[in-house]
């Protein structure tokens, strides 16, 4: 017998499925996240609120997925970014300490491509096709244009930017042409039989071109599996596993897409929030994600309610904003964090007044020890921060535009900005040209032509007014715009009276033609208008202006705070990022929701975008809005706070009073007296811009 003494045996309990895995998934996860990760189920909805590690359950899926041996070419991962699709695999790989090859993940795009690679010929195109981007794209539209019998030179006529953004709209939201053009471009009804016609012949020409657009990615490969069941079924029955991120950002495309794909009884894992939908202006359709359960067979709900972002105050009231409204999801958000200060509620005089206070409170906070990268400005649109830019600029604040260009930056606001620069100094050259080619039939050449006729007098201005171009009879291109200058070069035209004259000039038109977003550029005039009103002169109006347009506030600050940078942003371009401080400006009724947001689902929309701009802060969240609202020819009118802010409990924020301190008033810099700053006025086109190749 060992006088060894018996060894004491201690138990250890461990989940039944963690048996054989190399990862400790109960350490790493959460409970609600353990939950969804192991789930058996074959259809699977993971509701994840803002702040709960959505991106943490994706990639521990795929892993346990892969640990438990399912094969790599049996998992198919769609997202909506490259850096999405990339940083999930990337965290898999680390995750599982290997490579992964053959696996299916990227975007929806890049997936349909690689699928129309191997079954194009179905549809008649070649394997070896081409991928035209917006650019390319929109060169093939403009050639089909221009190759109608149509004659343009009676009535304007969109232009081929605006032409392919009607189009793609339709397709990505399964509508005709014809009900696209009743719901967002109705002054273009007259005009849909050519619409019509142009974009038959586009993709006519497309498929002659052995070419496919962004568009045809997902369109083409939804018609193979449509057309034939030989490839549905390879597809399907090669998927055993499909996972979705962001899933109440797909549209009518995608979403019959992944039923296909499902068809043959794969396991389904969708992964969203649809407190968080907030693209329907994309073409996002919100219902497949509300009707999940109901376009599917057997499906379990997974809820991820455990934030690791925010305080428990800002969650308090995030989880306020949806208690009476209704097709929602019930989540409640449960802090990680203990304790915090409720929101602040502030109420300002107008938006110059917004703009000192959030300027004044950032230089506290930064005073405080808080970075500038630690702090964000949301806005529910851009020309809600033009008073904000200014007073930064002022104050020499560096800053950002996220996702988007400075006020001054957008192509509408220069065209107007260069029809005032050449009243005040009509020996502009660069601000001539910018608005002779704003005239219909009129090209880089004839703008040329025009400048040399009258560059060479003392007042250029004159000269154009007083000559005629190419056999101009009254009744030539240029009428309008001589009529529109004869008006803004007189006296006592102020800049305000100046701009809403020219938005009212045929240049209305233009917009209407080349924008989709017309409405929304016009609102941007309007404001800019409104915000003129308070100076008395052209020439003191731009003086102030060219500080958004010149010297820029990243050259003011020393090298070493070169990369402490304040972001501002719009509500969309934040959604998925965060900030220990957010400032949620121009809250107020009007704009939050928007006046254009009255068509169905319009204001709902605009309460998910509200929750997006609470939830993106961490620490502290302030709510601001200007109670006085400047229209023209009218005396201001008083707002009231946004509604949705109406709808919360007020014991779930704290209003605050403010106390004014004046300062001496800076000194102006002598250069910016004397003249104009530069304004950069060469053609561009501010069009949103893919962030990234979707095919990379």
């Amino acid at each position: 017998m060992s006088d060894k003494p018996e060894k004491k045996i201690f138990k250890i309990r461990r989940e039944a499925g963690y048996i054989g895995l190399k990862i400790d998934y109960p350490y790493e996860l959460n409970q609600d996240q353990l939950d969804a990760v192991y789930s058996k189920e074959p259809r699977v909805l993971v509701l994840a609120g803002a702040g709960s590690g959505k991106t943490r359950v994706i990639t521990y899926r795929v892993a346990y997925l892969l640990e438990k041996d399912v094969k790599q070419h049996q998992i198919l991962l769609a997202t909506f970014t490259n850096k999405a699709s990339k940083e999930m695999l990337h965290r898999v790989e680390t995750i599982l300490e290997k490579p992964l090859s053959g696996f299916w993940g990227g975007t929806f795009h890049s997936i349909g491509a690689r699928i129309l690679r191997r079954e194009a010929e179905i549809l008649g195109y070649s394997s070896n096709f081409t991928i035209s981007d917006r650019e390319d794209a929109r060169e093939i539209m403009s050639i089909v244009r221009s190759e109608q019998s149509r004659d343009y030179t009676k009535k304007r006529f969109p232009q081929s930017s605006l032409l392919a953004d009607i189009i793609s709209l339709a397709r990505n939201t399964a509508r005709t042409i014809p009900e696209v053009i009743v719901w967002r471009y109705s002054f273009l009804l007259t005009d849909t039989d050519a619409i019509l016609k142009i974009a038959n012949d586009y993709e006519k020409r497309k498929r002659e071109l052995n070419t496919m657009d962004y568009d045809d990615l997902l369109i083409n490969t939804l018609k193979v599996m449509k057309e034939s069941d030989e490839v549905r079924k390879k597809y399907a029955l090669n998927f055993r596993h499909i996972l979705i991120d962001e899933y109440q950002d797909t549209n009518a495309i995608q979403g019959k897409l992944i039923e296909l794909l499902a068809s043959e009884g794969a396991n389904l894992f969708v992964v969203g929030d649809d407190s968080q939908s907030i693209y329907a202006f994309r073409g996002a359709l919100y219902s497949n994600i509300l009707e999940f359960p109901e376009r599917f067979d057997n499906v379990v709900i997974k809820k991820l309610e455990i934030n690791y972002r925010s305080t428990p105050p800002i969650l308090n009231f995030a989880n306020e904003i949806f208690k009476d409204a209704p097709k929602h999801f019930r989540k409640t958000l449960r802090p990680v964090k203990k304790t915090g200060e409720k929101p602040y509620l502030i109420a300002l005089r107008d938006a110059d007044e917004e703009a000192m206070f959030i300027a004044t409170r950032v230089l506290d906070l930064n005073e405080e020890g808080i970075s500038l990268e630690q702090i964000g400005v949301l806005y529910r649109a851009q020309s809600n921060a033009m008073s904000l830019e200014m007073e930064l600029k002022k104050r020499r604040i560096p800053y950002r535009v996220r996702g988007g260009l400075r006020f001054v930056e957008q192509a509408h606001i220069k065209d107007i900005l260069a029809h005032l620069i050449l009243v005040a100094n009509p020996k502009d050259e660069i601000s001539w040209k910018r608005v002779l080619k704003l005239q219909k039939k009129v090209g880089p050449r004839r703008a040329q032509e025009v400048w040399a006729t009258i560059s060479h007098k003392s007042d250029p201005l004159a000269k154009f007014l007083d000559t005629k171009f190419f056999g101009e009879n009254g009744k030539g291109p240029l009428k309008d715009l001589k009529k529109l200058l004869r008006h803004l070069r007189t006296p006592e035209t102020n800049p305000a009276e100046a701009i809403f004259q020219i938005a009212e000039s045929p240049y209305r038109y233009y917009l209407k033609d080349k924008f989709p977003n017309y409405m929304n550029r016009m609102g941007d005039i309007e404001e800019l208008g409104n915000f003129a009103e308070k100076y008395k002169s052209v020439t003191e109006f731009l003086d102030e202006i060219s500080l958004l347009g010149g010297l820029s506030a990243e050259d003011i600050i020393t090298a070493e705070e070169n990369d402490d940078i304040l972001t501002i942003s719009t509500i969309h371009q934040a959604k998925g990022l965060e900030w220990n401080i957010v400032f949620l400006i121009h809250c107020r009724e009007g704009n939050l929701p928007s006046i254009y947001a009255e068509k169905e689902g319009g204001v709902d929309e605009e309460r998910r975008v509200f929750y997006v701009a609470v939830t993106r802060a961490k620490d502290e969240l302030y709510i601001t809005y200007p109670q006085l609202m400047r229209r023209r020819g009218t005396m201001p009118v008083l707002k009231r706070v946004s509604p949705f802010v109406d709808d919360i409990d007020d014991s779930k924020y704290q209003e605050v009073l403010l106390e004014y301190e004046d300062v001496p008033a800076s000194e102006k810099d002598d250069k910016l007296k004397d003249q104009l700053k530069e304004i950069d006025l060469s053609d561009d086109d501010d069009e949103l811009q893919c962030d990234e190749n979707i095919l990379n």
